[in-house]
């Protein structure tokens, strides 16, 4: 008979629950455990699966497993549930699902639910339940929509290879979502003026009334309200409420979610009939788009867009930060998000099961032919280059598709920003910007390069930190191919060397350049550099922390000195453009007093940003502060946010005030600006500059990415870099032999001894 109880060597009781009595035991501790763990979704909220296991849980054996650390409180809880597989072949498959996954009730974001700071313990002890108590009555392990950055993947997955069952982890889905504005005016200013007019007319034309069920209507009527209107938008369609099932879960989770204050059910009412409608959610601190529906003879009036127009500024009106999208690739949430998360599915063997084993083997097999498919289609891409910025413009639409497809969609790749980068630097004639397409001829990915003396770089290099091809994350892979392909089809021809700097070890290009077998040509990473952050909390301790420092108190003092200090936004484009002047002195009067040259004391520099204030799809991304003292600029920044972080890029202080601190006090303050917009990462990008290694508390690499069409300087290459790491002051005599500074060259040194650090290893 199964053990239910186990209890490791770490002290960690691990105990399986399968009984609607124990599940219940469970509510007081549930709400606690979740807001402190990562995977907080309302899809894991206590109502949603409490009412989840009342409507479906007759469909299998429960199976949540609870982990209590050795003074008696919950680190951990695994909700899932063992049933069999569907079809011919599946009905002999016992599998281990997440609760929630089956059943046509649509939750998403599905995950263990572990305590901040307890993640590995607690996952190593369902694991060993699992792998152990539960071996004999399950043969595959299937988690279905999944975060890709939940916290218990890659320890599931290093605990799985462990025990020989080796999970593997598939992308299937991209969540998009948007980050609100702080008010609903700078929100709707950041819309198309296109936008903003019919946004206006349509709220002149009628007369115009949001309704909120549980306010303006009864729980069940705006159900009631929500299914017609689905109905009539989807007809047959329609997927949703569609089963006995599903609506009466829905009906019922819906007067639960309201009575906590996490349902969002508004319509909106036109001339006196209700026309359309959101099934939606509010939970920690962001809206949930979840369904909706509105009338075919509204249509014309883009009334879907109207309606999510209003859900988002009933969210920004009260607070919320976000709105996610949940997964799915439709149109009007590419339209509207600016960031996306992955999402994925878990899948492995039982090692105990023969079943399990077979079902895999069989499975790796097709694949495999699937596999070979793959590779003839991505043979099928072709490659356009453009090489003038006409051709470029009339691909603007499709860059800025493919943008909001990325898995990380920053400022960086942006259009706006490549063409205002080779406007203001007069680059036109370096472009080399590849369009790739597939064999449908639908364009599939952007690699933004330019080519110069024989040498193919980022466009925007070194105007942009963080550089990376346009594309889905799911065709990242063709997409990458397809651009070596390219370059060694052109080697020698177009181009002698590549230099793609800047390249996060993150990011499309590198992610999927390392997983290529045999790449049709031989590029590799070098220079490996830190780009430090810091990683916020959502309780503020970490700013908390950097607040209570004596030298950042002495700093607000010295400040306010002064006078009164206050940090400003330049939001509009009047108030940016009226700003810039002021900004680009302050940074020339800044470096001027350290004896450099500002950057901006070229006109290009200057019309470079005056171009990115200008773009109206980039001015929702930009952050353009001021600190200012008695209503003077002691300091300036000029930032990004996007993807969930928040960037810092280029700043400056009065040098007059240097000594009472003011970059310090801005630093200090962005953060908490940042932190209180929903940033929980401030980014200070590539650089080693000391103040950053003074905040930072997080870092992550990125690289250059070199190739040479001849293998001789290729080798000369790997030679003079094995050279500068060995013999560091030989490197450095060769280097100035070769630039003729004959008079710098030191005597040659010994080897270095085994074991011995060279000051230029990082």
């Amino acid at each position: 008979m199964t053990q239910r109880v186990l209890t490791t060597s770490a002290g960690i009781q691990v105990r399986w629950i399968s009984e609607p009595v124990e599940w219940k035991e469970l509510k007081s501790s549930w709400s606690e455990l979740l807001s402190n763990s990562a995977a907080d979704a309302i899809f894991l909220c206590w109502d949603w699966l409490d009412t989840w296991l009342e409507v479906y849980g007759d469909g299998g054996t429960w199976v949540i497993l609870t982990a209590t650390g050795r003074d008696g409180v919950l680190i951990g809880v695994a909700p899932m549930m063992l049933d069999r597989g569907t079809g011919l072949g599946g009905k002999w498959l016992r599998r281990l699902l997440m609760i929630g996954q089956k059943a046509d009730t649509a939750s998403e974001f599905l995950d263990w639910i572990l305590r901040k700071g307890f993640e590995q313990p607690a996952t190593n002890a369902l694991c060993q339940f699992i792998f152990s108590n539960l071996a004999d009555l399950w043969d595959i392990l299937l988690f279905n929509s999944m975060r890709a950055d939940s916290a218990m993947i890659p320890m599931l997955v290093a605990e799985g290879t462990g025990r020989k069952c080796f999970p593997s982890v598939t992308k299937t889905t991209t969540a998009p979502y948007v980050t609100l504005a702080p008010t609903w005016d700078v929100f709707l200013n950041q819309q198309r003026g296109k936008f903003r007019q019919r946004w206006n007319k349509f709220h002149r034309d009628h007369s115009v009334t949001i309704r909120l069920a549980g306010r303006d209507m009864s729980i069940a009527d705006g159900m009631a309200k929500i299914r017609e209107l689905n109905e009539s938008r989807w007809g047959h369609r329609r997927q949703s409420f569609l089963s006995e099932r599903y609506i009466r879960f829905h009906d019922r989770v819906a007067e639960r979610l309201h009575k906590t204050g996490h349902l969002l059910l508004i319509f909106i009412e036109a001339d006196g009939e209700i026309v359309a409608g959101r099934y939606d959610f509010a939970y920690e601190g962001k809206g949930w788009s979840f369904q909706g529906g509105w009338l075919p003879e509204w249509e014309k009036l883009s009334i879907g867009k109207m309606m999510l127009t209003q859900v988002m500024r009933w969210c920004i009106e009260h607070g919320l930060k976000e709105y996610d999208f949940l997964g799915g690739s439709a149109s009007y949430k590419s339209e509207w998000s600016d960031g996306e998360r992955a999402m994925v599915s878990i899948q492995a063997a039982n090692p105990a099961s023969i079943r399990g084993r077979l079902y895999l083997y069989l499975k790796d097999i097709r694949d495999r032919l699937r596999s070979n498919v793959d590779s003839r289609e991505h043979q099928t891409i072709t490659v356009q280059v453009i090489r003038t910025l006409d051709a470029l413009q009339r691909e603007k639409e499709v860059w800025t598709r493919l943008w909001r497809s990325h898995p990380r969609p920053e400022i960086f790749q942006h259009f706006g920003w490549s063409l205002a980068v080779a406007k203001a630097y007069q680059w036109e004639e370096r472009l080399y910007v590849l369009l790739l397409r597939d064999a449908d001829g639908v364009p599939v990915g952007i690699c933004p390069w330019a080519l110069s003396g024989g040498r193919i770089s980022w466009l925007t290099s070194p105007r942009a930190d963080y550089n990376d091809v346009v594309c889905a994350a799911t065709d990242g892979p063709r997409v990458v191919e397809a651009c070596l392909r390219h370059l060694q089809e052109t080697r020698g021809r177009d181009w002698h060397e590549v230099l793609l700097e800047d390249v996060p070890d993150d990011s499309v290009w590198s992610t999927h350049i390392r997983s290529l077998k045999n790449p049709p040509l031989k590029i590799a990473a070098e220079n490996p550099e830190s780009c430090w952050s810091v990683q916020m909390d959502a309780d503020g301790a970490v700013l908390g922390g950097i607040t209570a420092k004596k030298g950042y108190s002495r700093n607000e003092k010295a400040l306010a000195g002064f006078g009164s200090v206050s940090l400003d936004e330049q939001i509009t484009l009047e108030q940016r453009m009226a700003a810039l002047p002021g900004f680009f002195d302050l940074h020339i009067a800044r470096w001027a007093a350290a004896g450099k040259t500002s950057m901006f004391g070229e006109e290009s520099s200057r019309e470079f940003y005056r171009l990115l204030m200008q773009d109206s799809e980039l001015a929702r991304l930009i952050d353009f502060t001021s600190l200012t003292v008695s209503g003077e600029p002691a300091a300036y920044h000029i930032g990004f946010w996007g993807a969930g972080r928040f960037f810092v890029y280029k700043w400056c202080f009065d040098p007059a005030r240097q000594k009472a601190g003011p970059g310090t006090v801005l630093m200090v303050r962005l953060m908490a600006y940042a932190v209180k917009r929903g940033f929980l990462e401030f980014d200070f990008l590539r650089g080693g500059e000391g103040y950053k290694n003074r905040f930072a508390n997080t870092s992550h690499l990125s690289h250059d990415w070199r190739a040479f069409a001849s293998p001789i300087r290729g080798c000369w290459h790997e030679t003079k870099a094995r050279l500068r790491q060995r013999y560091p002051a030989l490197a450095k005599s060769l280097g100035a032999l070769s630039r003729g500074d004959v008079h710098s060259i030191r005597q040659i040194v010994k080897p270095m001894p085994p074991g011995a650090v060279s000051e230029q290893d990082p």
